[in-house]
Order: C-alpha cells, then structure tokens, then sequence
C-alpha cells in the first residue's frame, strides 16, 4: 500500500481509506506483511505505515492447526436434505460477512434472496444475478463467496469443472 499504480491524490486517498478500514475491522489480530521486492525492485514498508510500531511474528503468532479427526461414517453420510446443507452453508457465510462488516445479516441478503438461491441453485453470476432480490450488483459482489458454497459436498448440483 498504496498501490503502485495510485498515482493520483484521490487513489492514494482510497489507498490510505482502505488501510483504515484494515485496521479498524481486525476482530482480533492484524498480521502486516509486505515485499522486500517487487518486479525486480526495491519495494519494502508502505509509506503508509511509517508510525506504526510494528514487531517480527513469533512462535506464539503462528496459528496451531490440528489434524483433522476422521469422522464416523453416520456423519459422513449426506444428509437427507441438501438443500438443508446448503442453506446452512449461506447462513453461517452470511453471519460471518455481517459481524465482519459490522451490520445485520438481512442487511447482506435476506432470508427470502437466500431461499431463493437455494430454489434455483444458480452455477454463474449470471444466475445469481437473475434471482428476484439479488441483482447484479450483490450478484458481482457475492458471487465469488456464494457459488462455491452451492458446489461443496452435500449440495444439490456437482460442482462446476
């Protein structure tokens, strides 16, 4: 940060706002991180962060993660419902989503927009956008988090090649 192609005054603004929101929106840790180089070149610091007093990770930053258990073979069987699966899928991305942008999740999508997409089980933004309530601007902004939901194990269509 900025980007190296914010060259206007009003880009590097959007830069410097975004870096804001970055650090006002961490729930519980901010890691930093940046490039000593970039395409050949000396990149480093953003200059952006120059008072900040910033510390190398250590042993305790580093997130534990433990092996998976294997699962009985009643809890690896699909469920009865897909469709359960999937909505459940939405709901728990939804309420993420909302408690990270600090807003009600029907602020996101509403109840109504996700039973609708999991009526139709959209495959592109396209779909995603022609549901009654979604459109194409949530469409383009949730399509990237929403489609893959559609596509994990016990959904209701294969997921896309």
């Amino acid at each position: 940060m900025p980007a190296p192609i914010a060259s206007r005054s009003a880009a590097r603004a959007e830069e410097a706002r975004l870096l804001y929101v970055a650090l006002t929106r961490a729930a519980d840790r901010l890691a930093i991180t940046w490039a000593e180089k970039r395409g050949g070149k000396k990149a480093g610091r953003s200059p952006l962060l120059p008072d900040l007093a910033l510390r190398e990770p250590d042993a305790s930053d580093v997130p534990v993660l433990l092996p998976e258990r294997p699962r009985p073979a009643a809890a690896a069987a699909p469920t009865a419902d897909p469709g359960a699966a999937v909505m459940a899928r939405l709901r728990n991305w939804r309420a993420a989503a909302a408690r990270a942008a600090g807003v009600p999740a029907a602020f996101l999508l509403d109840d109504r927009s996700l039973d609708r997409i999991v009526a139709t089980m959209p495959v592109t933004q396209d779909d995603l956008a022609a549901i009654d309530g979604i459109g194409p601007l949530l469409a383009r902004r949730f399509a990237g988090r929403i489609l893959p939901l559609l596509s994990e194990p016990g959904g209701s269509r294969p997921a896309a090649q």
